[in-house]
């Protein structure tokens, strides 16, 4: 897909994904904060062509809420089950993995252009992204209805992208802490500050995203939640997933927790 084609979705005048000196001023805001955050990103056509689409497929969606760790594995037995390496938190977000997003959709293209990829490993430093080799996880829908929310946890990625499709009025923020694990943080400083996360007890920051906005993060080493919806409204927000490493696969434990089914 070339840019004019890309430019039915995107928003280039305001969001030039193709210039390099953009990019490197992106690039040193991603590596300073590990979050990036694009509003008005898609154009409103795409936004609302997208909210059609998802709408039309929520009585698909998975919706199963699930009790699971932070780092979204089976319990560790060597540790407590109130210990931060195993205590539950809740997830009742509902989901459309990527078997079922249209052949046609803007996410699909979008997915797979090379201009897009080629910002996105700009901007994270990296050589090359792959999707993901099972059927599932690549692309995903994710939906949040009245008291429904995705609870803390650590991604399997070093990074996440995601496009709000539709936002909500009350509720649905995300809250994240950064950089919170990683080669230079010891394990025991890293339980404490998840044990203060899940205990209210640590300062969390948030951003508030509306239709059509981008969302570039470091989701790996940041701890990040969904808070519950307020109100009637349902939000809507779509996950574009992708590995450093080609041929890697979702853990089957986060598919079961997520999807309800294992590729």
């Amino acid at each position: 897909m070339n840019k004019d084609q890309l430019s039915r979705f995107i928003d280039f005048k305001k969001y030039p994904i193709d210039n390099l000196n953009w990019k490197n001023d992106l690039k040193k805001e991603f590596n300073k904060t590990g979050v990036i955050s694009l509003p008005k990103f898609l154009k409103t056509k795409s936004v609302n062509k997208l909210q059609e689409e998802s709408l039309r497929k929520l009585k698909k969606a998975y919706f199963n809420p699930q009790k699971h760790n932070v780092y979204l594995s089976p319990s560790d037995n060597t540790f407590s089950s109130a210990h931060p390496r195993n205590r539950q938190v809740i997830s009742s977000k509902g989901c459309i993995t990527d078997d079922m997003i249209d052949s046609y959709s803007s996410l699909r293209y979008i997915y797979n252009s090379l201009i897009f990829k080629s910002f996105l490993t700009h901007i994270l430093s990296l050589n090359k992204i792959f999707p993901y080799a099972d059927k599932f996880s690549s692309i995903n829908i994710h939906y949040a209805r009245k008291g429904e929310e995705l609870g803390w946890h650590f991604d399997n990625s070093s990074f996440a992208i995601t496009l709000m499709i539709k936002s909500v009025k009350n509720g649905g923020i995300f809250e994240y802490a950064s950089k919170i694990r990683g080669n230079d943080i010891s394990q025991d400083k890293e339980y404490e500050t998840v044990s203060k996360i899940l205990n209210d007890d640590f300062p969390v920051k948030s951003i508030s995203m509306n239709a059509g906005g981008l969302l570039l993060f470091n989701g790996k080493n940041s701890m990040h939640r969904v808070t519950k919806v307020i109100g009637d409204e349902t939000r809507i927000l779509a996950v574009l997933a992708y590995n450093e490493n080609k041929g890697v696969s979702l853990s089957q434990s986060a598919q079961k927790t997520f999807y309800g089914k294992v590729s």
